[in-house]
């Protein structure tokens, strides 16, 4: 698969399925892209009014679009509105209602279950946090400039393979390079435009979501500062 996969409209292209056994949302999940058994990303609803509690099957990170979700892992009970990020870990147990129709989008991974893993509770991200610097794309491959990056990494799953952060940096553009993992990709601020570097692309903007698949060969051309959030699986 070498194109970038987004992840609205779902209408059309889009299916609800039971990811794992014991998904709790397995009736209003739309998944527009899964692989290798053990990832997928898409987007969920759930009517107001709506409750329960299960084990968590796998790890999902949660971006809200809309409505108001209360999410309760026996530690604290937390309080997901627009705009709102959280990672729900594998095997904790989570209490859920709805008080409005709630709409967010998801990237799951289902990891190898560990008995001696210490899950934590839900995993709020903090936007107005501080990112420390991170690596900039290598020299061989930029064509601008080399522009100033910034991670926070929120949650990495026991086996360190998929993790989920806030990411940001100035403006850049980059010659196309190899994907060897998978990226969920939540555009929070500024624009990029992402092609195979020899056709037009597609812009991304703020409020938009894609994946970005193992395999693919991509460019990227940000003519202005972008923060997003990420879901990434690096298989082993």
């Amino acid at each position: 698969m070498s194109s970038v996969i987004s992840i609205h409209p779902l209408a059309d292209q889009a299916d609800a399925r039971e990811l794992l056994t014991g998904d709790p949302f397995a009736e209003t999940r739309m998944v527009a892209f899964s692989a290798e058994g053990k990832i997928a990303a898409g987007a969920c609803s759930l009517a107001s009014g709506a409750k329960g509690s299960a084990r968590y099957p796998h790890h999902e990170l949660i971006i809200i679009r809309g409505g108001n979700l209360v999410l309760d892992d026996g530690i604290r009970a937390v309080t997901l509105v627009q705009g709102s990020v959280a990672v729900i870990p594998q095997g904790i147990t989570v209490t859920w209602s709805a008080d409005s129709v709630v709409q967010w989008d998801f990237m799951t991974f289902s990891g190898a279950a560990d008995p001696a893993a210490k899950e934590p509770g839900i995993v709020l991200f903090d936007l107005d946090v501080p990112r420390p610097p991170s690596a900039s794309p290598s020299a061989e491959l930029l064509i601008s400039a080399e522009p100033q990056c910034q991670n926070r990494r929120w949650y990495a799953d026991p086996s360190g393979q998929w993790t989920a952060g806030v990411w940001s940096s100035t403006s850049y553009h980059r010659r196309p390079m190899h994907y060897g993992y998978y990226e969920m990709m939540h555009m929070l601020e500024g624009r990029v435009e992402i092609s195979n570097g020899s056709e037009q692309g597609t812009v991304w903007e703020p409020g938009e979501t894609c994946l970005l698949p193992k395999g693919a060969s991509l460019a990227w051309n940000s003519r202005e500062d972008v923060l997003k959030i990420y879901g990434t699986w690096r298989p082993s």
